[in-house]
């Protein structure tokens, strides 16, 4: 019988924490990749200056609307994807692609209602 016990190195325990994120839209986190740093940047600036928040309850308030308005325009990327793969036919009507489309019009129901509730 195999006596695996999982990583030990701080590196493995990281690596392995990220084995079941397909999208990271369920991250506490904001996923930002390389290249998507300049956009992330970008709005992170936007909203600091259009919000102007000041103090711990303003920060934190901050924090989810760009959090949630990030989450926004990746699912809008991750939906427009779908519909190249459906070669231009509506992802929801698509056998291939429907339920991720349905799965991805959930969340960004749910990162609106986060905007507009902070």
């Amino acid at each position: 019988m195999s006596e695996k016990t999982g990583p030990r190195t701080e590196a493995g325990k990281a690596a392995s924490s990220r084995n079941a994120m397909r999208h990271g839209l369920t991250s506490m986190k904001p996923v930002v990749t390389e290249a998507d740093r300049p956009e992330f940047g970008a709005l992170e600036a936007h909203l600091r200056f259009s919000l102007a928040p000041t103090g711990f309850l303003e920060e934190l308030t901050y924090s989810r609307i760009l959090i949630s308005a990030w989450n926004m325009q990746r699912v809008l990327k991750l939906e427009n994807a779908l519909l190249e793969y459906s070669l231009g036919e509506d992802p929801l009507n698509h056998p291939d692609t429907e339920k991720q489309a349905a799965l991805y019009q959930r969340y960004y129901a749910r990162f609106e209602g986060s905007y507009r509730a902070n």
